[in-house]
């Protein structure tokens, strides 16, 4: 019997949703029914307060580099540690009706991946040092997306779920 996620009748707001990670995080929940609502930063609509309305999901996009050295993107990964403390803090402040969960992502394929790590040549060196072979797909993280927000986990907040195919090995393990 294969499980299935069913998010029909759900709104979903993924900001940054139509490129990159936001896409594939879209296209996840869209398969699992839910109405996706998308924003960018150009002005849109205020959605009610999650608080306000006494129950919801969040789902924050975290970073690996928010756990480890980020050299040339210092800001970057001291900005996903932020975040992943706001997840814990808000997870405590909003619960009980509100569970708020992180995902802390490895390197992902997108459409940017030539512009920030190479060439196919470079890509597949770094992609042979992942466990798993390879970089994870948008669609890989919105699937972990779409499980956080399911009832599936509606014991989880506060956590943060490591999307990185098993992590990065030592530089020493290559030497």
């Amino acid at each position: 019997m294969a499980l299935s996620l069913d998010l029909t009748g759900k709104v979903v707001l993924v900001t940054g949703g139509t490129r990159g990670i936001g896409r594939g995080i879209t296209s996840a929940f869209l398969d699992a029914g839910a109405s996706v609502v998308t924003c960018s930063r150009s002005d849109v609509e205020p959605v009610p307060h999650f608080v306000e309305q006494r129950y919801g999901k969040v789902v924050n996009i975290s970073s690996i580099s928010a756990h480890r050295p980020a050299p040339t993107i210092a800001a970057y990964g001291a900005a996903k540690a932020g975040l992943d403390s706001l997840t814990r803090s808000l997870a405590m402040e909003w619960g009980p009706r509100v569970r708020v969960n992180a995902i802390d992502v490895g390197l992902c394929r997108t459409e940017q991946t030539d512009d920030h790590y190479g060439d196919d040549a470079r890509v597949a060196a770094i992609e042979a040092t992942i466990p798993l072979g390879r970089m994870a797909t948008p669609t890989e993280v919105g699937n972990v997306a779409v499980f956080l927000a399911s009832d599936l986990a509606s014991y989880v907040s506060g956590a943060r779920v490591t999307c990185d195919g098993g992590g990065e090995p030592p530089v020493f393990l290559h030497i």
